[in-house]
């Protein structure tokens, strides 16, 4: 399993109980005293990693009441599942309803007062935690009160929910920014916001019903009734918030980067937030895509022909993608650049800012079978070989010549060989967790 947040990288074999961790040593990079044996699950927050083991847990990266990357005396014990803000972490058994919390107290570290005995949804924002139990129909809250927390020590009701009469009873999901979250109830077609109304904390000017679908730029959202084609948007100016000349009707879908929206239709894009960040896109030809990609500050479309066009901020992956065919190349991405990688020929083509991954010349990429990238950097394993190579920030994962690959690839001869396969999924919630910056990746054909 491979975690990292915005300085580090953690890679544990979950099979032999070996793990190699490098980047920024103060932030998770160095687990060289961590005993990994029986880790179950690993995660990361903005500066630490944890693991659960089969009895109990570990953790490391700054410790004390800052960071979460302390859990000595924390009952880790059968808990099943982490979560996390950036400065804390969440452990939950949702089998026996049980919850323990550590980390900055102020940010959610401390959830002491929280019933997780009929929890059915967690969500985080950068700051807070939100869970929804179904069966009562009731929202608990803990972290900070101004991104969406609670204001009660160890948590409880939302800070925005006193003295009002929010009604989350119905909630199907919860979707969180980096400062807020919305509660969607998609049998009524109805919205619950709170949090930092700056950042989408505050819908209460939305006025559209029947809403089937919620999306976050992290600042921004947007709301959607996909039977109408109506759209409404709220939260940051600047970030995507008007989004009243999009015309969402037909058959659309939404892709994001830090501070913009595009909505895709077929043979059409129309995009919206910040300019500078891909809210810009007039000069784009959409007349033919099979794919979008993109990082915090562009974004990538590959056309049917297999040729791409970028758009976006300038040296951050807007532009410079090339003019050639991506046929047979594999798309991944960190905050600031994209790079493109064809694993049969070994060759590949990187873009947007050197020191978060934009230049790739001479690497080997023959023979790769997975990719990963915090915001900062990439690492490509060749499990087959066992081998593997970084680039980007040296100094936040991009260097990893120190690391023994074949030593955590290994898989002992007794254990079933499975085969691990890199994270694919791109949001925009949380820019310092294992989710915000994730890799992208799809095989252009």
């Amino acid at each position: 399993q491979v975690v990292y947040n915005d300085y580090s990288f953690a890679m544990v074999n979950l099979a032999s109980g070996l793990g190699e961790c490098w980047g920024d040593s103060r932030f998770g990079g160095d687990c060289s005293a961590v005993d990994l044996t029986d880790v179950t699950k690993v995660s990361a927050n903005a500066r630490s990693m944890a693991a659960l083991t089969s009895s109990g847990g570990v953790c490391w990266g700054p410790g004390g009441l800052s960071n979460g990357g302390n859990c000595s005396g924390v009952a880790l014990s059968g808990m099943k599942d982490l979560y996390y803000t950036d400065f804390s972490f969440a452990a939950v058994d949702p089998v026996e309803g049980r919850g323990v919390c550590w980390g900055n107290y102020r940010y959610g570290g401390n959830c002491t007062t929280i019933d997780f005995s009929h929890v059915t949804q967690i969500a985080q924002n950068r700051f807070a935690y939100a869970a929804f139990s179904a069966s009562t129909g009731t929202m608990q809250c803990w972290g900070s009160d101004r991104y969406g927390g609670s204001a009660a020590a160890g948590g409880g009701e939302c800070a925005a929910f006193t003295g009002t009469s929010l009604d989350v009873s119905g909630t199907t999901q919860i979707i969180a920014g980096k400062s807020a979250f919305v509660a969607l109830n998609k049998n009524a077609g109805t919205i619950t916001c709170w949090g930092l109304s700056s950042q989408g904390g505050d819908c209460s000017s939305v006025t559209l019903t029947g809403i089937t679908d919620v999306y976050t730029n992290g600042v921004a959202f947007l709301a959607l009734n996909k039977n109408t084609g109506s759209g409404e948007c709220w939260g940051n100016t600047a970030g995507g918030a008007d989004c009243s000349a999009i015309d969402f009707s037909g058959e659309v879908q939404i892709f994001s980067t830090q501070s913009a929206f595009l909505a895709l239709k077929p043979g059409s894009g129309q995009c919206w937030g910040n300019a500078a960040e891909g809210g810009d896109c007039s000069s784009v030809d959409f007349s033919s895509v099979s794919q979008i990609y993109s990082n915090s500050f562009a974004f990538l479309l590959v056309d049917d022909a297999n040729l791409p066009q970028c758009w976006g901020r300038s040296g951050y992956g807007g532009d410079g993608c090339s003019s050639g065919s991506l046929q047979g190349f594999d798309i991944y991405t960190t905050s600031r650049a994209f790079a493109a990688i064809n694993t049969v020929s070994g060759a590949a083509f990187c873009w947007g800012q050197a020191g978060y991954g934009g230049i790739c010349d001479g690497l080997n990429f023959l023979g790769t079978t997975d990719v990963w990238a915090n915001s900062r950097a990439f690492v490509a394993i060749d499990l087959d070989a066992q081998t593997g190579l970084a680039w980007g920030s040296v100094t936040q994962g991009g260097n990893a010549t120190a690391v023994n690959f074949p030593r955590v690839l290994h898989i002992p001869t007794t254990v079933t060989s499975t085969s691990q396969t890199g994270t694919t999924t791109v949001t925009a919630t949380s820019v310092t967790s294992t989710v915000t910056t994730t890799a992208t990746t799809a095989t252009v054909t």
